[in-house]
């Protein structure tokens, strides 16, 4: 895979990095949204708990559904890396290990999802908890999400903050400054891109394709 990303050219990546935020904002709008929506009841411990146990099938596609989120995050950094490298060889380097950073604690609060599963499964090594007991600490898991996904913003923030620096540091490459410029129209974190779609934003290959109204010089230092 490595190779295949070093070979690619600019335009390539682009075009795998938009399918990539496509697949990842499909998903994001069912895992993040559409399934907490529909499980989870605010102040009501006993009806999540019921929620969960009747609608598990949709509970644990959703688990599945962010898995896949999180595995796309992987080549997106790595591509990014490739894309931004020309500008700040470190800087792009800083912007990998922001995302696999905020990639790991989504994918540690992702783990606490499986809890609600293991405690309302009705289980011999659950009996020593009485229902409403079991129904509090399911309902608990749910709450302290928000805390890992604000912590999982923050590292998604420096991430969105170093590419920002590095759109606006192009002139570092004056060679490629009109790609570096291009390419920061894209390089947008996974949740700013889910938003994205919802305002109107055009797909990441309409932004790389217009390179073919480029000069010749900035057609070559990207790639197209």
């Amino acid at each position: 895979m490595m190779d295949l990303i070093a070979t690619a050219s600019a335009r390539q990546l682009a075009r795998t990095a938009g399918g990539l935020y496509l697949a990842n904002i499909v998903l994001g709008a069912f895992a993040i949204g559409f399934v907490p929506v529909t499980i989870f009841v605010a102040g009501d411990a006993a009806a999540t708990a019921h929620n969960i146990q009747a609608n598990e099938g949709l509970y644990r596609l959703g688990i599945v559904a962010h898995v896949v989120i999180l595995a796309t995050n992987v080549p997106l950094a790595v591509i990014f890396y490739e894309l931004f490298k020309v500008v700040n060889r470190r800087l792009a380097l800083l912007v990998v290990f922001f995302t696999l950073v905020g990639t790991a604690v989504e994918g540690a609060n992702l783990a606490g999802q499986f809890t609600p599963l293991a405690l309302l499964d009705g289980g011999q090594k659950t009996s020593a908890f009485t229902s409403a007991q079991l129904q509090a600490q399911a309902y608990m898991s749910f709450a302290t999400q928000d805390v890992s996904y604000a912590i999982n913003s923050v590292f998604f923030a420096f991430y969105g903050l170093t590419i920002g620096y590095l759109v606006s540091g192009r002139r570092s490459c004056p060679e490629s400054s009109a790609c570096c410029s291009r390419l920061g129209l894209f390089a947008i974190s996974p949740t700013a891109s889910r938003a994205s779609s919802h305002l109107g934003s055009p797909p990441i290959s309409c932004l790389i394709s217009s390179c073919r109204h480029w000069s010749e010089k900035d057609r070559s230092a990207c790639g197209c």
